[in-house]
């Protein structure tokens, strides 16, 4: 059974259609990004998914039980959001940022558990030499690590074995980041799948969907046009149509996956 089920999810705001009936399916120990132009509305579906955004309809089942039946409590402890918007106005230590992650377990946890997650959550984000910067210093990439860091330290530790499986939401975690980062954090993300957890990400590149992700839902204009394994919903083809420019995929020798780009 899928970690979170979505039948006729939809979403209006001003009398404007932003998710148009949205069907879905998210599985544990995998990776799904969510891929589209600027406007196809992919955040707004994560924050949905995630149950920051409430729909007009629809239904989503998270570990097969009704998604607004959760006590924000209870999420807290099930699933982790790293939206786009991480800004702090207090210049406190990355230390104590990463730490905040850690408040939904508190007198759930350990003093000793609380600093492992911590330490482990900023090992993954390469964020450990920065511990005792004031993150008011640190530059976009690094800050976005960070939060990157407090959001994985919300859901440590997880296991395969868990009964009720949890999710990782990350919504466009390669911004501001440098190329190596980039796929330091995709690949980190892959690993954490295959321990167990659901990864959704939204994602711009179709290249880095294709590297990492094992799911893809495409989007355009607030419907999902595909949904499926990377190289169906990911077709030259379909992108040629959602992103209005011909696009193409080409092998290479040196890559393990192919490459999509623009035809002309």
């Amino acid at each position: 059974m899928p970690v979170l089920q979505v039948d006729g999810l939809t979403i209006r705001r001003d009398g404007k259609v932003l998710i148009d009936s949205a069907d879905l399916s998210i599985n544990a120990g995998e990776v799904t990004t969510i891929l589209g132009p600027n406007g196809a509305g992919k955040s707004t579906l994560l924050r949905c998914l995630s149950g920051t955004m409430r729909p007009d309809q629809g239904r989503i089942l998270f570990n097969g039980r009704d998604l607004r039946s959760y006590s924000a409590s209870e999420l807290a402890l099930q699933r982790a959001v790293l939206g786009q918007e991480g800004q702090l106005a207090f210049g406190s230590s990355v230390m104590d940022v990463v730490r905040l992650g850690r408040i939904p377990h508190v007198g759930r946890s350990t003093r000793q558990t609380d600093l492992a997650a911590v330490a482990e959550a900023m090992q993954v984000a390469s964020v450990g030499h920065l511990a005792d910067r004031n993150f008011l210093t640190l530059s976009g990439g690094e800050k976005q690590r960070v939060h990157l860091a407090r959001t994985l330290c919300q859901l440590l530790p997880w296991r395969a074995e868990a009964t009720a499986s949890q999710l990782l939401y990350l919504d466009e975690p390669t911004n501001n980041l440098d190329l190596s980062h980039q796929h330091a954090v995709l690949r980190h993300a892959r690993k954490l799948s295959k321990a167990g957890l659901g990864v959704v990400i939204v994602l711009h590149d179709p290249n880095l969907a294709t590297a990492y992700a094992d799911h893809v839902v495409l989007m355009q204009t607030g419907r999902i046009i595909a949904t499926g394994p990377t190289d169906y919903a990911l077709h030259p083809e379909r992108l040629s149509k959602v992103y209005g420019i011909p696009m193409r995929r080409i092998s290479h020798p040196d890559y393990v996956h192919d490459l999509l780009v623009p035809a002309e």
